[in-house]
């Protein structure tokens, strides 16, 4: 029904996802597969030992005008979660993953933290920044690497630093989405990295206690 909805050509099941489609089906099964690793280092993350969900849902619009004119988006936007499904459309292979894997966490999230969607304005920093720690995956071989320097956002907060306009911890501990932008992003990654890398991981058992209290 859905498929023929929204008129999608394919659909693709894999272990953890229903991908609707109407892109090319290699390509689609290079995603979904990439998808399938990505579920598997959430799930060790987050550390969910729950039962297998549902399979999660993506449509994925074949070109970037069809995604524009069906889902009403301004062409900035790469894609989207809704609290149902994730919405993106095939561009770039890289830039396609990286929307995913922002957007997967997301999905992910709504799965292991109780009343997401209402409480997500209050820990905003901790649901972006892990998105964004999340987006920079890229496979070596069959192994999936996270935890990437992102480049772009490092020379970002580098600049900001230079100029003096950063925001301080407390307000981006404390910040709403609808005023998180490019910058904030940028600085909760950051935090996030330097919470789970810094000091040869030192700090690692502090974020990890601090997580599972947001998820309880």
């Amino acid at each position: 029904k859905i498929k023929k909805k929204f008129k999608f050509t394919y659909l693709l099941r894999t272990k953890y996802y229903d991908i609707f489609t109407s892109s090319q089906w290699n390509i689609t099964l290079q995603l979904g597969r990439s998808m399938d690793a990505m579920f598997q280092n959430y799930q060790k993350i987050f550390g969910y030992k729950g039962p297998k969900p549902q399979p999660f849902v993506i449509f994925l619009y074949a070109n970037q005008r069809d995604f524009i004119i069906q889902c009403r988006q301004s062409p900035g936007v790469g894609g989207f979660y809704d609290g149902e499904k994730i919405v993106t459309y095939h561009g770039p292979i890289k830039e396609t993953l990286n929307t995913l894997f922002h957007e997967g966490t997301h999905q992910f999230q709504d799965l292991v933290m109780k009343d997401f969607w209402t409480n997500s304005s209050k820990m905003t920093w901790l649901i972006e920044g892990l998105a964004v720690y999340f987006e920079s995956a890229y496979f070596k071989g069959r192994h999936l690497i996270t935890g990437n320097i992102v480049r772009d956002r490092l020379q970002y907060l580098k600049l900001a630093m230079e100029q003096n306009q950063l925001v301080s911890l407390r307000q981006l501990l404390t910040m709403e989405e609808r005023r998180f932008g490019a910058l904030e992003y940028a600085q909760a990654w950051s935090l996030i990295h330097f919470m789970v890398y810094a000091y040869n991981g030192k700090n690692r058992k502090y974020f990890l206690k601090y997580f599972k209290l947001v998820k309880d």
